[in-house]
């Protein structure tokens, strides 16, 4: 079963082609997304990794820990709704991160879940 983690106070021009890059010379198989302001696409400096087992994931917090600039820990899946959970209509639009009409980012429901 796939484990996601969460990573922060990421540099501005850190992009999941660069984590997956370092991840992966560790061999480690990681699918990344860094979450970006809808207005202009620029980073929100945080972002979730997803590891294909609950291993690969706990040996990516143990190396990026090591880091002082970021901060990493177990992605929590969201319980209530909050903000960006969707629109308050039945009209079947679903708002920003909704997991209506497969929501989220990239139309991906297990990412829904934790965005």
């Amino acid at each position: 079963m796939a484990s996601i983690i969460y990573i922060g106070h990421l540099a501005h021009n850190t992009t999941a082609g660069t984590i997956d890059a370092q991840l992966s010379q560790q061999g480690l198989h990681p699918d990344t997304m860094i979450m970006t302001n809808r207005d202009d696409g620029s980073s929100r400096d945080f972002g979730f990794i997803r590891f294909p087992n609950e291993h690969e994931a706990q040996a990516a917090i143990d190396m990026l820990n090591q880091a002082d600039t970021v901060k990493v820990n177990w992605a929590n899946a969201k319980t209530q709704p909050g903000f960006g959970s969707g629109g308050g209509s039945d009209s079947g639009s679903g708002g920003y991160g909704s997991e209506y009409m497969g929501g989220g980012y990239a139309g991906n429901p297990e990412w829904g879940r934790y965005v």
